[in-house]
């Protein structure tokens, strides 16, 4: 049995050794004489024309070999599995980005509730303060003791008022940021939803190519067998 393999410029490889026309139809003739019922296989690489396939196939039998087989690697048989796993591998990458984004938020979130937890609790104390002030105010202005600690007081209780608005502020502004993180999540799962439509739909496509080459291969290698029969 001999392997042939034809590359791409038409150079013939005998058993993966490249060798000449000449010193090809040396090797058959002289392996012929010695057998006649030598097998001969053609294999074509991914880039071999069907017209240097034919040209090897042709030249082989003018050595006075007739058992010769022919087959050739087409390009897109080899693309299909890393499609399928780039397909699978992109749709794992978006699903981890997600629940990633997603754990973000939580996390995000739970810091702003205990944050905006701790500014209440904090607004609790100042009103809680405020007023424990208010009702000293008011006894000493009716007991008209201490006119100088009562200024302090309000002054305090001023102070503490505007504590109150700014952290209120801040309270807004946090509970703004998580309704802006939870916009950009729907987003970005409509995104992911559009963009696995999309794949799904170039998968299907590819399958269809896919088919489609099958057919013309059966036909080729029913082609090629009738041309074998006429032979």
């Amino acid at each position: 049995m001999m392997n042939l393999t034809v590359e791409k410029t038409g150079r013939v490889l005998v058993d993966a050794q490249p060798v000449s026309f000449p010193e090809l139809f040396g090797l058959l003739t002289n392996r012929y004489s010695v057998n006649t019922n030598l097998p001969v296989y053609i294999t074509g690489t991914r880039d071999t024309t069907h017209g240097a396939m034919m040209y090897v196939l042709d030249f082989v039998r003018r050595a006075g070999v007739q058992r010769v087989a022919i087959a050739s690697k087409h390009p897109r048989t080899i693309h299909k599995p890393a499609m399928k796993n780039f397909q699978q591998n992109l749709l794992i990458v978006l699903a981890l980005s997600l629940c990633g984004l997603c754990v973000y938020q939580w996390y995000d979130q739970t810091v702003q509730r205990n944050r905006i937890e701790r500014l209440n609790e904090a607004v609790y104390e100042k009103t809680t303060a405020i007023q424990g002030y208010t009702n000293s105010i008011k006894t000493m202005d009716t007991n008209r003791e201490d006119e100088h600690g009562a200024c302090r007081q309000r002054a305090a209780a001023k102070t503490n008022e505007q504590l109150i608005g700014f952290q209120r502020v801040e309270i807004n502004k946090l509970q703004l940021g998580t309704e802006t993180l939870t916009n950009r999540i729907s987003e970005y799962k409509q995104a992911v939803d559009l963009l696995e439509t999309k794949l799904r739909e170039a998968y299907a496509g590819i399958q269809k190519q896919n088919d489609a080459l099958k057919e013309l291969a059966a036909q080729r290698d029913e082609f090629v067998k009738k041309f074998n029969d006429k032979r």
